[in-house]
């Protein structure tokens, strides 16, 4: 079959065969973006994840690129600039996953957290995002912040409780639809520049030349179990918390968080909500004595998040404990009394480790951070990268390749902020919508409305394969085409049912998927993989276990944006 070059063609032979400039181990999407960046430099690149692309914590996320707004708070100017640019960026290179989406944050009596105060505080931020807050796709232009009356505030939102409230302050966020498709995304735009990509390969230790210069990893496909020796001058770890292949002695700290998928609290707002601090944070130049929650709404549900918690085991052995969902979920409802949530309202619990400020804190560190574990440990060659943000993730990416590009003595400015993921390339929304829509005009609205959000304009490409198959027909239950699985398969390396249920669509990443419509992609899969009904009771049973549908503890890691 002859794939385009954008097509993640799992091809271990390359691996062990050739040399690369620059190996980078992980796929989530600090990862994607490296290894993009390094490919659209002219490097020789590869990236090899021991499991599958975005399964954790970019997977796992509170799906917010964030506007800067907050580091008002530290008075961090240069940040804030930073963040406004990096949420613009992600809607011009990824219009089709990309949506405006207003916080809406109560505002209560007056004085240093009252009205007044507030939106001097939102005006000041407008001003100094100016610059990204303009688009020349007026769909993505970022509208103003704005003020609330009281009887507004209670209108757009009536789970906020009346008591002392004076109106609400209203700024612009971004939420990244679906995180899952951006890593997607931005590996195949990596693809279709060279890089060599693989899933279940897994980097078991260094390959150290006699002087203890990195140069590549010993892997295992986890697959076959062939042992791989794949040859890089640079290495960069971007396992997250899993850093301990490596051997490298320097490590971030790091703490735990988490966040719920429930019942839906608020609709066409992400509204804030305060609850009690489990840390002080230092850096802040007005302490508000609270951590501020967000109920964000996303598929008809909210993400309520993030509570940050201190490590209670090592990292890889720690969990988030049943008795502190049930804490989360009162606070929640001291803030929201209406909301009266309850544990049967929760469909699935997000968590994992991040880096903290400091050994046993669970204050969030701020800062995503690039390791030269040359300079740091003796390993010559061997980057690490602590990425702390999904928004900042390629200006992280784009540091780490500057860092890497001085190492290798070469002069290759970085072109990744004004290149779209593979289905972004979309002058105009509206355009491209109208399009899509005459071309799949026979589909239902919900099914187009989906496959342009899912693939941007990448939709073609699906429909061409599906349609091979035969008619463009459902999985029963749901908007997904059956050749969307095959198409996953052959295009995009899903090896497993949860690969295509919890990460090729969408179909399991809010909540559990009807039987039937497991049962029936599992079966498409075992058409074309030859697993007996065995390996797909087991398919099944590990999507369930996987996901950790309103089960404790959860799986994975959440990000906070």
């Amino acid at each position: 079959m002859n794939l385009p070059a954008s097509a993640l063609v799992r091809d271990t032979a390359r691996l062990k065969n050739e040399s690369f400039d620059v190996l980078v181990v992980g796929g989530g999407i600090d990862g994607a973006y490296c290894v993009l960046d390094a490919a659209s430099r002219g490097l020789k690149a590869a990236l090899i994840e021991s499991h599958d692309f975005a399964c954790a914590t970019s997977a796992n996320s509170a799906k917010v690129a964030h506007s800067g707004v907050r580091y008002l708070q530290h008075g961090d100017l240069k940040r804030l600039k930073k963040s406004a640019k990096e949420r613009a960026a992600l809607f011009a290179n990824a219009p089709h996953i990309m949506k405006h989406v207003p916080v809406l944050m109560p505002v209560r009596g007056h004085g240093i957290k009252g009205r007044e105060t507030v939106r001097i505080y939102t005006a000041i931020y407008d001003w100094l995002s100016r610059e990204w807050r303009r688009s020349e796709d007026p769909e993505l232009a970022v509208p103003s912040s704005k003020m609330l009356s009281r009887e507004e505030a209670l209108a757009a939102c009536p789970l906020i409780a009346p008591e002392k409230l004076t109106g609400g302050a209203v700024w612009p966020e971004g939420l990244v639809t679906n995180t899952e498709r951006l890593v997607i995304g931005v590996l195949r735009a990596a693809a279709e520049k060279g890089a060599v990509i693989a899933n279940r390969v897994a980097a078991e230790e260094l390959f150290k030349a006699p002087d203890g210069a990195v140069q590549g990893v010993f892997a295992r496909d986890q697959l076959s179990d062939e042992a791989l020796t794949i040859q890089a001058s640079i290495v960069i770890d971007a396992t997250g918390p899993l850093t301990g292949w490596s051997g490298a002695k320097t490590r971030v700290p790091l703490a735990r968080a988490f966040g719920l998928v429930t019942k839906s609290l608020c609709e066409g707002h992400v509204l804030s909500f305060p609850v009690p601090p489990t840390y002080h944070d230092t850096d802040a130049l007005v302490d508000r004595g609270e951590s501020l929650q967000f109920a964000v709404p996303w598929r008809g549900k909210s993400i309520l998040g993030t509570m940050h918690l201190p490590l209670n085991g090592p990292a890889d052995k720690s969990s988030i404990t049943q008795d502190e969902v049930d804490r989360y979920i009162d606070a929640v409802n001291r803030a929201l009394p209406d909301a009266k949530l309850k544990r049967g309202d929760v469909y699935r619990v997000f968590w994992g480790v991040l880096p903290s400020a400091s050994e046993g804190s669970p204050n969030p560190e701020k800062q995503g951070r690039v390791l030269d574990h040359g300079t740091l440990d003796g390993l010559r060659g061997l980057f690490g990268i602590a990425g702390v943000k999904l928004t900042e993730a390629r200006a992280l990416a784009e540091e780490a390749l500057d860092a890497v590009c001085e190492q290798l003595g070469k002069e290759t400015p970085a072109e990744t902020a004004h290149m779209p993921i593979w289905g972004g390339g979309i002058a105009q929304l509206e355009d491209f919508r109208r399009e899509a829509e005459r071309v799949m005009d026979a589909l239902p609205r919900a099914a187009r409305t989906r496959l342009m959000q899912h693939y941007g304009t990448g939709f073609s490409e699906v429909i061409r394969h599906a349609g091979k198959l035969g008619p463009l027909d459902f999985i029963a239950g749901t908007h997904v085409l059956k050749g969307e699985v095959s198409y996953a398969m052959q295009y995009e390396q899903a090896l497993s049912l949860a690969d295509i249920v919890l990460r090729r669509t969408d179909l399991g990443s809010a909540s559990l998927p009807p039987a039937s419509a497991l049962d029936a992609i599992a079966r498409l899969m075992a058409a074309e993989l030859g697993w007996d009904e065995t390996r797909i009771a087991s398919e099944i049973a590990a999507v369930e276990a996987r996901a950790n549908y309103g089960t404790f503890p959860a799986a994975d890691a959440l990000r906070s944006g």
